[in-house]
């Protein structure tokens, strides 16, 4: 019986983790789209430093979709850039940072959606929050008696 109950929470658990593997590649292949999509309505000179400030190799002798293709891979960690130190050094190495912060808000859209749909029902139902803890009050200070008193009323 204890073997019974043993095998159908481990096949729970692998089954949890699996469905959030698949939720993960999900928000993967989401961020990698939104990434994609941004990404093309840049002009290849935006992409080529940006390419730059990424340390990808060589992004001045890439077509722009290549040159898409790789940063979305860099961005979303398929692969590590590995920039060659040879040669010239980079004249231009401005780039708007707008595509920093765009970039940043994609992925705080993609992957923070369930923390926006908990807030958005928090306000639909609340939880009552039992705390239960124990304190020797003979073995505080006054100052501490003070704050704990203070974090009490304020409950």
């Amino acid at each position: 019986m204890l073997d019974l109950l043993v095998l159908l929470m481990i096949k729970c658990v692998k089954r949890r983790k699996r469905e959030q593997m698949n939720g993960e590649k999900k928000k993967d292949e989401e961020f990698k789209e939104q990434c994609q999509r941004y990404l093309e309505g840049l002009s290849l000179m935006d992409l080529r430093c940006y390419g730059r400030f990424l340390n990808l190799p060589a992004p001045t002798n890439c077509k722009k979709a290549e040159l898409i293709d790789e940063i979305v891979a860099v961005l979303s960690k398929e692969c590590q850039p590995t920039r060659n130190k040879r040669g010239a050094p980079i004249k231009n190495t401005y780039f708007s940072e707008n595509i920093l912060l765009e970039i940043e808000n994609i992925r705080e859209r993609v992957y923070d959606k369930e923390k926006e749909l908990d807030k958005g029902n928090e306000g639909d139902e609340e939880k009552g929050v039992t705390l239960q803890f124990s304190i020797r009050m003979d073995i505080l200070n006054t100052i501490q008696k003070k704050l704990l008193n203070d974090f009490l009323n304020s409950l």
